[in-house]
Formats: structure tokens, C-alpha cells, sequence
């Protein structure tokens, strides 16, 4: 619940009702995955830009200090 895709898509625009991610790696290879599930009326193709405009910001380097210890924490766990 405090993703940043749980954030933004769900408390923020009120697009989804739910949202999470999972990855699964493997030995040589995985599978990224974003499930979602759409507030009633609205626009699947504004939910897709939306997250990917997350994933952008994400892949360009926009992580902030809290992002990338909050993962750090988990992964240790």
C-alpha cells in the first residue's frame, strides 16, 4: 500500500481499485508483472500511460532515498 504505483494510481487519481507488482526471477531470466484492477468507467488506455509513466520516471533514475531503502529493507528481511 505505500508502492508508488499504490500512491498514484489508487489514492491519488482514483483510477484502479487495486494495484501490485510481483517479480519473479529466476536463474537466468524473470517475469515482471503489474496487475490491475480499474475503477468502474474508466479508461484502460489512461490507466497503461499512467504506469508507464511511473515505470519511466523509475527507469530514468527517480528514486528517491526512501524508495531505495524501503526495498533494501525487504530484500534483507
Amino acid at each position: 500500500e505505500s508502492s508508488r504505483l499504490f500512491k498514484e494510481l489508487l489514492y491519488t487519481k482514483k483510477l484502479v481499485s487495486e494495484i501490485d507488482s510481483y517479480c519473479f526471477g529466476m536463474e537466468n531470466a524473470g517475469v515482471f508483472s503489474i496487475n490491475a484492477f480499474a475503477m468502474k468507467e474508466q479508461n484502460l488506455d489512461e490507466i497503461e500511460k499512467e504506469i508507464d509513466l511511473i515505470l519511466d520516471d523509475i527507469k530514468s533514475g527517480g528514486i528517491s532515498v526512501n524508495e531505495l531503502l524501503k526495498v533494501k529493507n525487504i530484500l534483507l528481511e
